[in-house]
């Protein structure tokens, strides 16, 4: 081909490959804290009769952020191996957020803070380990990535040749789709180094042969966490 396939899988690796998620220390400086009405159900002996089965109370609501680096996305993926439960946070520009509601009398508590604080650092522990489960497939996924771009690149070059020789034989002559010819060879994020090549017939790849070897390479998510809210 006109382009070497260990080039192409190169180029593939660094195009599909994910780089893991870090999760760094609270920015103490950026904890909120705002007055809200909070949802609470009644008692069955205050339920009057019109069958209202909740009031609103005043509470306050505490946001904790935390930094991370890595792809965001990946907060969205179940791992093969996982927790059974993880807690409620938002992805918000580059952090990770834990919010937390009260009634405000529960404030009272001398214990409050102390209490929440400990939840706090119970939710970020069960995050941790999900986020490090799932960094396990993507370090197995990273590792196997261009020897599956490659695969895949050799197998998609046997068929164009048996499907150049074919056209040879019926003197057919083949044209490059634009697609290949504006995509395949440029905008390489790796040098080649310097290669004597053959006069050897200048093969091309369709434009939806060259969207199967992509979709081959590119990750599938899953079913995303039910409880991760994430804000543009």
């Amino acid at each position: 081909m006109a382009n070497d396939l260990g080039l192409l899988a190169d180029n593939c690796y660094e195009k599909f490959y994910i780089e893991p998620v870090v999760i760094g220390d609270e920015e103490v400086g950026n904890r909120t804290m705002q007055q809200v009405k909070i949802k609470q159900g009644l008692d069955r002996i205050y339920r009057d009769i019109d069958g209202v089965t909740f009031e609103y109370v005043d509470g306050i609501k505490t946001r904790f952020y935390y930094g991370f680096s890595g792809d965001s996305s990946l907060f969205t993926y179940r791992a093969s191996t996982r927790l059974s439960h993880y807690p409620q946070i938002e992805i918000s520009s580059g952090f990770i957020v834990f919010e937390y509601a009260d009634p405000l009398y529960d404030t009272k508590n001398p214990e409050y803070k102390s209490n929440m604080l400990a939840q706090l650092q119970h939710d970020l522990d069960l995050i941790q380990r999900g986020i490090g489960y799932v960094n396990n497939d993507v370090v197995q996924y990273n590792d196997r990535l261009r020897e599956t771009a490659l695969h895949s690149l050799e197998e998609r070059k046997k068929k164009i040749e048996q499907f150049y020789a074919l056209s040879k034989a019926f003197e057919i002559q083949l044209k490059k789709s634009e697609f290949a010819k504006t995509h395949i060879p440029t905008n390489r994020r790796i040098s080649p180094t310097a290669k004597n090549y053959d006069n050897s017939p200048n093969y091309y790849i369709s434009d939806a042969e060259y969207q199967d070897i992509l979709s081959a390479i590119k990750p599938k998510s899953r079913i995303t966490y039910t409880q991760i809210n994430t804000v543009e």
